[in-house]
């Protein structure tokens, strides 16, 4: 009887112990998942610095590439005018030229517009606009900015339409082909090169008659630039000057953009040769 008393004991305190055992295991693996949980948010916070700190980094190396340009740009002009006898722009030709300069921008963005929003069902097509603008910004918007009055548009070109719809049948194809997005690091990584020679020889050819072999010399910007572009408007002053004041000057001028540029009729056209999705 002694015996079995003993053991009953023995086996209760076994399992008390093993109960204690469960309950502290069961309290360590909840502290684990929330501690996990903390790093994993920690993980995902220093990825969108970094993210953010890299495309900073990339935005001051091309804003002093593009500054040395425009000094020596400007180096030259100065140099035409003491030849000439000199002159200066009055205010009134400051005025026109920034004008100049925000419609211009306004007038791609408007065919950046309209090429994704491509389909008669409503679909859209903010990946492709993203990809497409990671090639104009450097390429167009940036040139404009610099003060290169090569690129400025005084109206809507003519085939403005024709790139439209040319950018919307890319579309359909890409969605038709893809099975992810174009923001997806490795469709970005194979789609921007196809995309940027659509733009650098047959869309831009279209909208100024002829194509510029310089554009091969520039530098797209990267995925992790546009995404803290679409991600982080409020660093978009500090992260990309000469986009942001161009984008601001395209709200500053909205009415003489409106009446002078063709593009309320640039839209109303583009309705019309949207795409079936399914066709």
């Amino acid at each position: 009887m002694a015996i079995e008393y003993e053991l009953r004991r023995f086996l209760s305190k076994k399992s008390a112990v093993e109960s204690q055992l469960n309950s502290f295991k069961n309290e360590l693996q909840t502290k684990f998942a929330k501690l996990e949980d903390v790093v994993a948010k920690l993980d995902e916070s220093e990825n969108r610095i970094l993210l953010a700190v890299e495309a900073y980094k990339k935005s001051v190396e091309r804003s002093a590439r593009g500054e040395l340009r425009r000094a020596e740009r400007k180096i030259k002009e100065l140099e035409k005018k003491l030849e000439k006898g000199g002159g200066n722009l009055s205010g009134d030709d400051i005025d026109i030229l920034a004008v100049s300069r925000a419609k211009t921008l306004a007038i791609f963005d408007a065919i950046l517009f309209n090429i994704s929003n491509w389909s008669n069902a409503g679909d859209t097509a903010p990946d492709f606009e993203l990809v497409s603008q990671s090639i104009l910004f450097p390429v167009v918007y940036e040139k404009i900015m610099e003060g290169d009055e090569e690129y400025l548009l005084d109206e809507v070109p003519i085939g403005a339409l024709d790139v439209i719809y040319r950018g919307r049948q890319w579309v359909k194809h890409l969605r038709a082909t893809c099975e992810k997005s174009l923001i997806d690091s490795e469709m970005w990584r194979i789609k921007q090169p196809t995309v940027a020679e659509w733009w650098l020889n047959d869309a831009l050819p279209m909208i100024y008659g002829e194509r510029n072999e310089e554009w091969d010399d520039i530098e797209p910007f990267a995925q992790q630039e546009m995404i803290a572009w679409r991600d982080f408007p409020a660093n978009r002053a500090l992260s990309f000057p000469r986009i942001f004041d161009g984008m601001e000057s395209v709200r500053r001028y909205q009415d003489e953009i409106r009446e002078t540029s063709k593009i309320p009729e640039l839209d109303k056209q583009a309705l019309k040769t949207r795409l079936e999705p399914n066709e």
